[in-house]
């Protein structure tokens, strides 16, 4: 099969709808191993302030943007070492999705953004953190701005190396006791969400943290308890 055809076939694959589709795309490429096949499945994506730049491989129609951008991610995440690339792709720092409302996030790890320290989800009404964000090793800060969390946050985030947590406007109402794991949490703000209750050894458990509950329906005990943290 000569290579455009073998890019076209790759590209129905990762564009076509359902999850299945960039997987099986990301399959093919792997196992063709061609360098050239690379280049072009690349050429022009890459990172511009940490905000992902699709390429042409990945163009397409407005409606279907959020599986262009779901199979960008899916694809782009496992580009080998060794694949030509983009500058911006082989050590990132930052990765921002700003008003990505995809209707489902990749769960496997991304090899390619291992090196990312800081993650935004802008207006991405997620309804739970993206599982790959628990495979960012060297994620120090976590930012969450207006989405509508129907679950908690996972237990497995909270590591040693997380510096800065900031959930805002995202329906948050569990606060998530499992912080206090993060050996190195300076800040964890949580403005504007529906935590009502605090765990009752907030000030000890918390005590290094600077917590910011504004805006939070908190009852009287809670409260009591929030005035007693002094980090």
């Amino acid at each position: 099969m000569r290579r455009r055809d073998q890019l076209a076939k790759l590209r129905r694959l990762a564009l076509r709808s359902g999850e299945a589709g960039p997987a099986q795309a990301l399959e093919l490429l792997l196992a063709l191993d061609d360098e050239k096949l690379w280049q072009l499945t690349l050429d022009g994506c890459g990172l511009k302030d940490g905000v992902p730049v699709l390429g042409s491989f990945f163009d397409g129609p407005k409606t279907t943007l959020a599986h262009r951008r779901a199979a960008w991610l899916t694809m782009v995440g496992a580009v080998p070492r060794e694949a030509p690339m983009d500058a911006s792709l082989r050590a990132p720092l930052t990765l921002s999705f700003p008003e990505w409302r995809l209707e489902r996030w990749p769960d496997q790890p991304l090899p390619r953004f291992e090196t990312v320290e800081v993650l935004v989800f802008d207006r991405c009404w997620l309804s739970a953190l993206p599982r790959f964000a628990l495979h960012l090793p060297d994620l120090r800060e976590l930012l969450i701005e207006r989405a509508r969390l129907v679950e908690p946050l996972p237990a497995e985030l909270w590591r040693p190396a997380l510096h800065t947590v900031r959930v805002a406007h995202a329906w948050l109402d569990t606060f998530p006791v499992e912080a206090a794991a993060a050996e190195n949490l300076e800040r964890l703000s949580l403005e504007g969400n529906r935590i009502t209750e605090l765990p009752e050894d907030l000030a000890s458990r918390f005590a290094h943290v600077a917590v910011d509950l504004r805006a939070n329906p908190l009852g009287p005990a809670a409260r009591a308890r929030l005035q007693a943290h002094s980090p």
